[in-house]
């Protein structure tokens, strides 16, 4: 039996976020040290939340966005402190 999926390869509803500054950014790939912005955008340093979304229940952790280039799609990261 093969499972059905929703168009994008998983079989449930996946979604990832990064709110910060009261900005929420949608992101393509997730790491422990980064994440990957789907669209590049200067987004500074300091405290935001990565959010997973998996249908539709979310899992939060903080983190803290480190220096990195303006308008780069790769963002280190680090556990919020």
């Amino acid at each position: 039996m093969t499972g059905r999926t929703n168009g994008n390869g998983y079989s449930a509803k996946v979604r990832l976020e990064l709110i910060m500054n009261g900005l929420t950014v949608s992101l393509a790939q997730i790491c422990h040290d980064r994440v990957i912005l789907r669209e590049p955008l200067a987004l500074g340093t300091g405290a935001a939340v990565v959010v997973l979304y998996v249908d539709d229940a979310p899992d939060r952790w903080a983190v803290e966005v480190l220096p990195h280039e303006a308008g780069s799609l790769l963002i280190p990261i680090r556990d919020a402190a």
